[in-house]
Protein backbone atom coordinates (compact mmCIF):
# COMPACT_ATOMS: atom_id res chain seq x y z
CA UNK A 1 0.00 0.00 0.00
CA UNK A 2 1.21 3.38 -0.55
CA UNK A 3 2.10 5.64 2.00
CA UNK A 4 0.28 8.74 3.22
CA UNK A 5 1.51 11.91 2.07
CA UNK A 6 3.66 13.51 5.50
CA UNK A 7 1.33 16.51 7.28
CA UNK A 8 -1.89 14.51 6.36
CA UNK A 9 -2.74 14.81 10.26
CA UNK A 10 -3.27 18.25 10.14
CA UNK A 11 -5.81 17.84 7.31
CA UNK A 12 -9.36 19.53 8.32
CA UNK A 13 -10.34 20.45 4.51
CA UNK A 14 -10.18 17.61 1.98
CA UNK A 15 -11.34 18.11 -1.63
CA UNK A 16 -11.58 15.85 -4.75
CA UNK A 17 -9.89 17.88 -6.86
CA UNK A 18 -11.33 16.92 -10.25
CA UNK A 19 -14.53 16.19 -8.86
CA UNK A 20 -15.46 19.66 -7.60
CA UNK A 21 -13.31 21.01 -11.17
CA UNK A 22 -15.72 19.56 -13.13
CA UNK A 23 -19.01 19.93 -10.89
CA UNK A 24 -18.12 23.76 -11.31
CA UNK A 25 -18.10 23.58 -15.23
CA UNK A 26 -14.10 25.03 -14.04
CA UNK A 27 -12.46 22.65 -16.10
CA UNK A 28 -12.55 21.37 -20.27
CA UNK A 29 -14.74 19.19 -21.70
CA UNK A 30 -12.29 16.09 -21.79
CA UNK A 31 -9.56 15.09 -19.89
CA UNK A 32 -6.76 15.51 -23.20
CA UNK A 33 -6.46 19.36 -23.10
CA UNK A 34 -4.15 19.25 -20.34
CA UNK A 35 -3.27 22.96 -20.69
CA UNK A 36 -7.03 23.95 -19.89
CA UNK A 37 -6.97 21.00 -17.27
CA UNK A 38 -4.10 23.11 -15.59
CA UNK A 39 -5.72 26.19 -16.24
CA UNK A 40 -8.83 24.49 -14.51
CA UNK A 41 -6.75 23.18 -11.53
CA UNK A 42 -5.45 26.99 -10.80
CA UNK A 43 -8.86 28.36 -10.93
CA UNK A 44 -9.89 25.88 -8.62
CA UNK A 45 -7.39 26.77 -6.20
CA UNK A 46 -7.40 30.42 -6.37
CA UNK A 47 -11.36 29.97 -5.75
CA UNK A 48 -10.75 27.66 -2.71
CA UNK A 49 -7.93 30.60 -1.38
CA UNK A 50 -10.33 33.47 -1.66
CA UNK A 51 -12.75 32.11 0.93
CA UNK A 52 -9.92 30.44 3.45
CA UNK A 53 -7.91 32.54 5.83
CA UNK A 54 -4.69 32.46 5.18
CA UNK A 55 -3.50 31.22 8.82
CA UNK A 56 -6.03 27.95 7.89
CA UNK A 57 -4.70 26.93 4.14
CA UNK A 58 -2.03 24.61 5.32
CA UNK A 59 -4.72 22.38 6.75
CA UNK A 60 -6.73 22.12 3.26
CA UNK A 61 -5.60 19.06 1.25
CA UNK A 62 -6.74 19.30 -2.72
CA UNK A 63 -6.36 15.38 -4.31
CA UNK A 64 -6.04 15.22 -8.32
CA UNK A 65 -6.20 12.26 -9.91
CA UNK A 66 -2.52 11.77 -11.11
CA UNK A 67 -3.97 10.16 -14.54
CA UNK A 68 -3.64 14.08 -16.09
CA UNK A 69 -1.18 15.36 -13.59
CA UNK A 70 1.61 17.26 -15.44
CA UNK A 71 4.78 15.14 -15.73
CA UNK A 72 7.41 17.56 -14.22
CA UNK A 73 5.57 18.52 -11.05
CA UNK A 74 5.89 16.32 -7.85
CA UNK A 75 3.63 14.70 -6.28
CA UNK A 76 2.34 16.80 -3.81
CA UNK A 77 3.55 20.61 -3.76
CA UNK A 78 2.12 23.79 -2.05
CA UNK A 79 -0.14 26.42 -3.88
CA UNK A 80 -1.20 29.36 -2.23
CA UNK A 81 -0.28 27.37 1.08
CA UNK A 82 -3.00 24.87 0.37
CA UNK A 83 -1.79 21.31 -0.38
CA UNK A 84 -1.66 19.80 -3.47
CA UNK A 85 -1.34 16.02 -4.00
CA UNK A 86 -1.75 14.10 -7.55
CA UNK A 87 -2.77 10.35 -6.99
CA UNK A 88 0.77 8.84 -8.84
CA UNK A 89 0.79 5.91 -6.62
CA UNK A 90 -3.05 4.97 -6.11
CA UNK A 91 -5.73 4.11 -8.99
CA UNK A 92 -7.43 7.45 -8.14
CA UNK A 93 -7.98 10.34 -6.10
CA UNK A 94 -11.34 8.41 -5.03
CA UNK A 95 -8.79 5.32 -4.11
CA UNK A 96 -6.41 7.71 -1.71
CA UNK A 97 -8.61 10.46 -0.40
CA UNK A 98 -10.04 6.97 1.26
CA UNK A 99 -7.09 5.63 2.50
CA UNK A 100 -6.72 9.00 3.78
CA UNK A 101 -9.54 9.08 5.62
CA UNK A 102 -9.06 5.05 6.93
CA UNK A 103 -5.54 6.27 8.70
CA UNK A 104 -6.46 10.09 9.50
CA UNK A 105 -5.91 10.39 13.55
CA UNK A 106 -9.18 12.30 13.95
CA UNK A 107 -11.33 12.23 11.23
CA UNK A 108 -14.37 13.92 13.28
CA UNK A 109 -12.11 17.30 12.63
CA UNK A 110 -12.04 16.59 9.09
CA UNK A 111 -14.61 18.27 5.93
CA UNK A 112 -14.80 16.19 2.47
CA UNK A 113 -15.66 18.05 -0.28
CA UNK A 114 -16.93 14.65 -2.93
CA UNK A 115 -20.24 14.01 -4.32
CA UNK A 116 -18.21 10.18 -5.09
CA UNK A 117 -20.53 7.89 -3.07
CA UNK A 118 -17.84 5.55 -2.22
CA UNK A 119 -15.64 8.76 -0.80
CA UNK A 120 -19.06 9.58 1.39
CA UNK A 121 -19.33 6.25 2.48
CA UNK A 122 -16.02 6.10 3.65
CA UNK A 123 -15.54 9.62 5.40
CA UNK A 124 -19.27 8.92 6.99
CA UNK A 125 -17.96 5.34 8.59
CA UNK A 126 -15.16 7.59 9.87
CA UNK A 127 -17.59 10.17 11.21
CA UNK A 128 -16.00 13.07 8.85
CA UNK A 129 -18.14 15.44 7.80
CA UNK A 130 -18.68 15.76 4.17
CA UNK A 131 -20.13 17.50 1.32
CA UNK A 132 -21.32 17.08 -2.81
CA UNK A 133 -19.51 19.26 -4.22
CA UNK A 134 -22.45 21.91 -5.24
CA UNK A 135 -22.18 22.79 -2.25
CA UNK A 136 -18.60 23.48 -1.49
CA UNK A 137 -18.92 27.04 0.06
CA UNK A 138 -21.31 25.47 2.39
CA UNK A 139 -18.73 23.11 3.16
CA UNK A 140 -15.32 25.51 3.77
CA UNK A 141 -17.66 27.67 5.69
CA UNK A 142 -18.43 24.76 8.00
CA UNK A 143 -15.04 23.73 8.42
CA UNK A 144 -13.68 27.16 9.15
CA UNK A 145 -16.23 28.92 10.56
CA UNK A 146 -15.08 32.74 10.60
CA UNK A 147 -17.34 34.09 13.37
CA UNK A 148 -14.56 32.72 15.66
CA UNK A 149 -12.93 35.83 17.06
CA UNK A 150 -9.43 35.32 15.27
CA UNK A 151 -10.49 36.47 11.81
CA UNK A 152 -11.86 39.35 10.23
CA UNK A 153 -12.99 37.33 7.17
CA UNK A 154 -12.01 34.77 4.29
CA UNK A 155 -8.23 35.59 3.67
CA UNK A 156 -7.20 37.48 6.55
CA UNK A 157 -6.29 37.19 10.24
CA UNK A 158 -7.75 39.53 12.04
CA UNK A 159 -4.90 42.10 13.45
CA UNK A 160 -3.12 41.28 17.48
CA UNK A 161 -5.76 42.71 19.85
CA UNK A 162 -2.77 42.54 22.50
CA UNK A 163 -5.31 44.86 24.38
CA UNK A 164 -7.49 42.21 25.37
CA UNK A 165 -4.05 40.16 26.65
CA UNK A 166 -5.45 37.67 29.36
CA UNK A 167 -4.56 38.22 33.04
CA UNK A 168 -5.63 34.67 34.10
CA UNK A 169 -5.57 31.23 32.36
CA UNK A 170 -8.21 30.19 30.91
CA UNK A 171 -11.20 28.01 32.36
CA UNK A 172 -12.22 24.52 31.51
CA UNK A 173 -15.44 25.45 29.93
CA UNK A 174 -13.40 28.12 27.90
CA UNK A 175 -10.82 25.72 26.49
CA UNK A 176 -13.60 23.46 25.87
CA UNK A 177 -15.24 25.90 23.46
CA UNK A 178 -12.08 26.24 22.28
CA UNK A 179 -11.20 23.00 20.94
CA UNK A 180 -14.46 22.29 19.97
CA UNK A 181 -14.73 25.16 17.53
CA UNK A 182 -11.30 23.84 15.70
CA UNK A 183 -12.11 20.78 15.42
CA UNK A 184 -10.56 18.86 18.34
Amino acid sequence: MPEIPEGIHRCRLLVDGYNLLFDQGWGPARHSDHKALQRGRELLITRLADRIPVDLRAAVWIVFDALDAPKHLPSRLVMQGMNVVFSRDWLSADEMIQQILSFHSSPKAMMVISSDHAVQRKAKSRSARFSDSDRWEEAIALAFPMDSPQHDGPGKASEDKSSEHRDRPISHDERDEWLKRFGF
